[in-house]
């Protein structure tokens, strides 16, 4: 048989986190309660800091949670964070590394960041796939549009500007499509062109979600014309 190892490591903060809720607390008074800076609590509930032996006492004390629980807990994290890292193949760095990062930082599209693993893991989370090889089955990547024989645009560039711009759409409540309602604002949209985008921008989004259809704009990155 085979064990079973997560590609997803669950700080055991999310459980303090859930019992400082439960017990109606806050970070705050949990940091008075237990000795310990607002900023150590936060970063032990982000995984930042380790629950250490010392900590775990501390926590059974205020909790009635056994240490041991909140040993294991930071153990099985550490582990799973470990075997993360070691599951990044050079695969994963390849692509990783053919995708403008920098350029998606600075839309804060992902976090800024110079480390390799941690890129590949926000971009594991940004396409929303357990390993950057999957990359090549989502439909920002499969997407069809049309190309110049000379196009030397990427395509991994523009499966991240595909992806965000399917992210956007997802947050847009629309109606059920109608190409006649479509149709009969074509004269409206028209009028819009001779305005300055930003003056009907807001209410094109809400015009086109009401005919089923949602809009977004997003920048493009260097790497998806052909000119680049």
């Amino acid at each position: 048989m085979t064990e079973y190892y997560p590609d997803i490591a669950i700080p055991p903060g999310e459980t303090l986190l859930e019992l400082i809720e439960t017990n109606h607390m806050t970070q705050a008074e949990l940091s008075k309660r237990i000795g310990f800076s607002k900023k150590h609590i936060n970063e032990i509930i982000k995984g930042k800091a380790a629950i250490t032996a010392e900590t775990a006492i501390k926590l059974e004390n205020i909790f009635s949670l056994p240490a041991s629980f909140w040993i294991n807990l930071e153990a099985n994290y550490r582990e799973t964070l470990a075997r993360i890292d070691e599951k990044q193949s050079d695969e994963e760095k390849k692509i990783a590394q053919s995708i403008p990062y920098s350029e998606m930082a600075g839309y804060n599209w992902v976090p800024k960041t110079r480390k390799l693993k941690e890129k590949i893991s926000n971009l594991r989370n940004f396409f929303r796939v357990s390993n950057l090889t999957l990359i090549f089955e989502t439909p920002a990547y499969n997407a069809a549009f049309r190309t110049t024989q000379a196009d030397k645009a990427s395509s991994l560039a523009l499966a991240a500007w595909l992806e965000k711009g399917i992210s956007l759409a997802n947050k847009i409540d629309t109606e059920s499509f109608s190409k006649e309602k479509l149709n009969e604002n074509i004269p409206r949209f028209r009028r819009m062109t001779n305005k300055e985008p930003a003056s009907f921008y807001s209410d094109l989004i809400s015009i086109l979600a009401n005919c089923g259809v949602a809009f977004v704009l997003v920048p493009h990155h260097l790497k998806t014309n052909e000119e680049e």
